[in-house]
């Protein structure tokens, strides 16, 4: 009977999860659209962590919270969460993006906290990282919103040879520090 209910709140869970991504996909694009800098409409695709879609190991060992527009560690769990965004195609990305996440990370280059975006590339040749964003090369030791941004050249984004995703690492080993993932964008570069 316990594992029923179990079952039964991982799979509301799940549908919850999959409700945001689509309604988020929607409302991302629709904002990307009425995006204008310079009289150009450079494109840009941004993505809340509190709509991306955790993996299913970090929801039954129950080890997150969202609010407040960040996905954090619940107050006694210790480990990784593992979240899943999308990347929509956008026209107008010119000679490419960059790509950047926002979180706070306690303990700045230590390894007690941590938040890692990647940036995959799902394709006919497999699956590579196309971009790593790791706190500990990026944050001061602060419990401030911060950002990490890298550049990710045209060439390297294949939109009709398969699609891409985003997965944030939210690491802990200590539960006196609060590391929080906030979302990522992919946004038109002018290099």
């Amino acid at each position: 009977m316990k594992d029923r209910f179990r079952l039964s709140i991982i799979k509301t869970l799940s549908l919850f999860a999959m409700l945001s991504l689509l309604i988020g996909k929607v409302a991302m694009v629709q904002a990307a659209d009425q995006f204008a800098w310079g009289g150009l409409n450079p494109s840009c695709f941004s993505y809340p962590a509190v709509a991306m879609t955790p993996y299913d190991r970090s929801i039954q060992a129950d080890l997150y919270r969202m609010t407040h527009e960040q996905v954090y560690h619940n107050s006694n769990a210790t480990g990784m969460i593992l979240l899943y965004g999308p990347v929509l195609p956008r026209n107008g990305f010119g000679d490419g993006v960059n790509f950047t996440a926002t979180f706070t990370d306690p303990d700045g280059d230590g390894h007690d906290a941590q938040v890692v975006a990647e940036l995959r590339h799902r394709g006919p040749g497999g699956i590579r990282i196309i971009a790593k964003l790791d706190s500990n090369d990026y944050a001061l030791a602060t419990t401030e919103v911060q950002t990490m941004t890298t550049g990710v050249t045209w060439d390297s984004l294949r939109y009709d040879e398969g699609y891409y995703v985003v997965r944030i690492y939210i690491n802990r080993t200590n539960t006196e520090l609060v590391p929080a993932a906030f979302g990522y964008n992919l946004c038109s570069a002018i290099w």
